[in-house]
């Protein structure tokens, strides 16, 4: 609903693995653009202080501020997650 379409699936290993030939399976890095990709971020993460994700491989891994990946990435910000009580 939030993205505008009638059906969305995730995508599967075969097709993680053409669309990121260039990292381990897995440990894509949350940047979309690179990849002709837009970007999602939960709104719950604007408040983070620093997000920590794999660097493309599964021995490396980046720590980012939030206002830096903001600045960079400039992903759309959306409310897709839920807290359980």
């Amino acid at each position: 609903e939030l993205l505008g379409v009638q059906h969305i699936a995730l995508a599967d290993e075969s097709e993680l693995s053409m669309l990121f030939s260039d990292c381990a399976l897995g440990s894509e890095p949350p940047f979309g653009q690179l990849y002709g990709l837009e970007t999602l971020l939960d709104e719950t993460l604007k408040e983070e202080p620093y997000l920590v994700f794999q660097a493309g491989s599964h021995e490396a891994a980046v720590r980012m501020s939030v206002e830096d990946y903001l600045r960079l990435v400039s992903p759309r910000i959306l409310k897709f997650s839920y807290h359980c009580s």
